[in-house]
C-alpha cells in the first residue's frame, strides 16, 4: 500500500475514475482509488454471461450526451457502437409506442390521426397547473388522466413505492411528450454504447502510472494509514457522516436473468411494465450492443425498498428527502479537504454525462489548486529531484506537466490504437499532438525522462540495451494478452523516416485508413545482404566498417539461413495488428528479446527483419522494379 499520495478517491465508478484520470494525467498527481466492491466501474460494470452476451451487472446504462467535452474525453478510452435507444410499454395487453407521440395516440384511438387532432384531445384532457408541485400534477397538466393512468401511475408506484402525488415533478419530468411521430426515447445528439462494454472502458480509464486501484477495500481501511492531501468521496453521503441525522431515503433494485436461443425475444431493448407485474421493465441488451450471437439474455428489473445489505441506486425524489439531505449538504460544505462528488455523495439522480462533466470540472479546479499550493509545489519538486538527479534531459526543464493538445474537430475513434515509443535522449513533446484516443507508452532507455512531463502517457524505464528492438519486444512480451487492435512502434524522433506519422495515426484512429496485418512506417525502401555489405558496412556511423551478422542472427531467431536479398523500410518503425502479433507465441518474443539484449548489433538485424519477425513480407518486391532502393516520399527532418 502507498505511504502517501496526493489524492484518495473513494469509489471506482464514473465520478471517481474520471476524477482520478484527470488529476493524474493533466496535473501529475498521484491518486489512490479505493473501491468496496471487487470490481471497477461502479454501477456501470458489465460482463458476459455463459452464452457470451454482454450484460450489465446493475441494470441498463444507455449512454447519451450533448456535451462535446464529455464525448471527446471518453473517445480516448473506448470506441462506440451507435444506437438509437428505443423503448416500448406493455399495458392493457399490448405494446405501446413510448414516449407518448402521435403513434401512441393512434393506438389509443384505434385509427389513424393527425397532430392537430392529438393536440386538441390532449388540450381537453389536461388539468391546468402552472406550477405543479408533484409528479401527478405535472403529468396531468401535460397529457391528462388517460395517459397518466396508462403509462405513469402504476410504473411510478412500483419504481418508488410511492404515489406520483408524493414525488417531485422531476421524477416524471424527464420523459418527453410529442405530438409528431418521433418515438426516440432520448433526444441527445450522441447516443451509443461502449463497443467493448463499460468494464473495458473503465480498465483503460484507470490504466495510468499515477493511479493505483485497491478493490474490496473501504475508505476506512486506508484513510488513516495513507497520507494524502485531499479526499474525493463518491459514496452515500449519509454513510460518510455515520448517519449523524439519520439515514436518507434510497431505492434499491434486483434483477432476474433468463437466456433464450435465437436472436431476440423482445421487440425493443427496453419494455416498461406499468401494470400488475412485479417488475418495472425488461431489457434485452443485444438490441443496444449489436452482438451477433445464437443466444440472447433478458433482465427483469424489480425495485426494492433500501435495507441493510442492499446497494442504493436512486435518491428518492420527494420534498421530504430534499429536506433530510440539507443537514448533510451543510456538513459536506464545512468539511475541509474533502470533495463530495457524484450521484450518491450529492444525493442527486444525475445522468452519466452529467457525472462526467462534473467530475472533469472538479478535477480541473482541484488539480490546479493542489499544484498551486506551496506544500504541493515543494513536495513535487523534491520528488522530481529524487527521480532525475544528475539528469540533463531536454524534457525535464520544466516541472509542470505537458498538457495534451485536444483537437475539437477530431472525429470519433473507430479503433483503439497503442503508440509505443522507444526513447533514448530525444525530446518527445510531439506526443501531445497524437490522437486523444491513442494510448501511449514511452520506454525510456536513458532513464532521464521525468514521468511527470507526460502525465497522459505511461513512462517506463528500461535497461539501455538492444536499442528500440529491446523496447518493442519488451512491450510485446509484457502486453501480449492486452495488445490493442493496432499498435504503432516507433523511435523517440520518428519523423526522419516516417515523416507522415501524425496523419497516419489520425487516419487509422478515425477509421479512414486500415492497418491490415503489418505495415512499415517510413518512406525509404532499401536492400541489404546477409552480411550487411551493401548497406551496413558503408554506413557512416559504422566507423570500423564491420559486417552485420544477419545470417547468424536469422538462424538464431528463425532456425534457417537468411535470404540472399533482404528488403525492408529504413527506420525500424511499423504498425501491427493484435491478430498478427498473437499469431506468434509469447515464447517466440521472449527468445527474440533475449537476442535483442545479447546478439551483436541486434537492433540493426531487427530493423531489417521486423516483417519476418511477424511471419510476413512487408514490402511488395514488384514496387522496386529490380532496383535496390526506392524513395516513396521526400524525407523531412523538422516534424513536431
Amino acid at each position: 500500500m502507498e505511504d502517501r499520495v496526493d489524492v484518495i478517491v473513494a469509489g471506482a465508478g464514473l465520478a471517481g475514475a474520471v476524477t482520478a484520470r484527470r488529476l493524474a494525467e493533466d496535473f501529475g498527481l498521484r491518486c489512490l482509488v479505493v473501491e468496496q466492491r471487487n470490481h471497477i466501474g461502479g454501477l456501470c460494470h458489465d460482463g458476459t454471461d455463459d452464452h457470451g452476451v454482454l450484460i450489465p451487472s446493475y441494470g441498463p446504462h444507455w449512454f447519451r450526451t450533448n456535451s462535446s467535452r464529455v464525448r471527446n474525453f471518453l473517445l480516448r478510452f473506448t470506441a462506440w457502437h451507435d444506437v438509437a435507444f428505443k423503448v416500448l410499454v406493455w399495458a392493457d395487453g399490448r405494446y405501446w409506442s413510448f414516449p407518448i407521440n402521435l403513434e401512441t395516440f393512434e393506438q389509443y384511438l384505434g385509427h389513424p390521426s393527425t397532430t392537430a387532432e392529438m393536440e386538441a384531445a390532449i388540450s381537453a384532457w389536461r388539468i391546468p397547473d402552472a406550477h405543479p408541485r408533484n409528479s401527478e400534477a405535472f403529468v396531468l397538466s401535460r397529457v391528462g388522466r388517460p395517459f397518466f393512468r396508462l403509462f405513469y401511475q402504476g410504473y411510478t408506484l412500483k419504481q418508488w413505492g410511492l404515489e406520483a402525488s408524493s414525488l417531485l415533478p422531476s421524477a416524471c419530468g424527464r420523459i418527453p411528450i410529442r405530438t409528431d411521430r418521433d418515438d426516440r426515447y432520448l433526444t441527445k445528439a450522441f447516443q451509443a454504447m461502449p463497443l467493448d462494454g463499460y468494464t473495458r472502458m473503465f480498465e483503460r480509464l484507470l490504466d495510468h502510472p499515477g493511479i493505483k486501484v485497491l478493490l474490496s477495500t473501504s475508505l476506512k481501511d486506508v484513510r488513516n494509514d495513507v497520507g494524502h492531501r485531499h479526499l474525493v468521496y463518491t459514496g452515500p453521503i449519509d454513510s460518510f457522516f455515520n448517519y449523524a441525522t439519520g439515514a436518507l431515503p434510497w431505492r434499491s433494485l434486483r434483477w432476474e436473468r433468463q437466456s433464450f436461443p435465437g436472436d431476440f425475444v423482445m421487440p425493443a431493448m427496453q419494455v416498461n411494465y406499468p401494470d400488475e407485474h412485479d417488475f418495472t421493465r425488461i431489457i434485452e441488451p443485444k438490441h443496444a450492443t449489436g452482438q451477433q450471437l445464437p443466444y440472447t439474455t433478458i433482465l427483469r428489473e424489480y425495485p426494492l425498498p433500501f435495507a441493510d445489505g442492499l446497494a442504493p441506486f436512486y435518491a428518492v425524489p420527494t420534498a421530504q428527502a430534499v429536506e433530510r439531505h440539507k443537514p448533510y449538504a451543510a456538513m459536506a460544505a464545512s468539511t475541509p479537504d474533502v470533495t463530495f462528488l457524484g450521484r450518491f455523495a450529492e444525493y442527486r439522480n444525475l445522468d452519466m454525462d452529467q457525472v462526467i462533466e462534473r467530475a472533469l470540472g472538479v478535477a480541473d479546479r482541484l488539480g490546479q489548486r493542489l499544484l498551486d499550493t506551496r506544500e504541493g509545489a515543494n513536495r513535487i519538486a523534491n520528488r522530481m529531484a529524487g527521480q532525475v538527479a544528475g539528469s540533463s534531459d531536454h524534457d525535464s526543464d520544466a516541472a509542470k506537466p505537458l498538457r495534451r493538445k485536444l483537437d475539437p474537430k477530431e472525429p470519433p475513434a473507430a479503433i483503439e490504437i497503442d503508440l509505443v515509443v522507444a526513447r533514448y535522449r530525444e525530446t518527445v513533446d510531439w506526443l501531445r499532438n497524437t490522437p486523444s484516443s491513442a494510448r501511449i507508452t514511452v520506454y525510456d532507455k536513458r532513464g532521464d525522462l521525468d514521468p511527470r512531463r507526460l502525465p497522459w502517457a505511461r513512462v517506463e524505464r528500461l535497461e539501455n540495451v538492444g536499442n528500440e528492438a529491446h523496447a518493442y519486444l519488451h512491450h510485446l512480451v509484457t502486453h501480449y494478452d492486452r495488445l490493442a487492435p493496432v499498435t504503432f512502434f516507433c523511435q523517440g524522433h520518428p519523423f526522419d523516416h516516417a515523416w507522415d506519422l501524425h496523419p497516419t495515426l489520425r487516419n487509422v484512429a478515425a477509421g479512414r485508413d486500415l492497418v491490415d496485418g503489418f505495415r512499415w512506417l517510413g518512406s525509404m525502401i532499401d536492400t541489404d545482404d546477409p552480411r550487411g555489405r551493401r548497406l551496413f558496412v558503408p554506413w557512416s556511423k559504422n566507423i570500423d566498417g564491420r559486417e552485420l551478422a544477419l545470417d547468424g542472427f536469422h538462424r538464431a531467431l528463425f532456425g534457417e539461413d537468411a535470404p540472399d536479398r533482404i528488403v525492408f523500410t529504413l527506420g525500424g518503425q511499423f504498425a501491427i495488428t493484435e491478430r498478427l502479433a498473437r499469431s506468434r507465441p509469447r515464447d517466440f518474443y521472449r527468445r527474440a528479446l533475449d537476442l535483442a539484449a545479447s546478439f551483436p548489433d541486434a537492433a540493426h538485424c531487427f530493423e531489417r527483419l521486423w516483417d519476418r519477425v511477424f511471419g510476413v513480407t512487408g514490402v511488395d518486391l514488384d514496387r522496386l522494379g529490380g532496383a535496390e532502393s526506392l524513395c516513396l516520399r521526400p524525407v523531412r527532418h523538422s516534424q513536431r
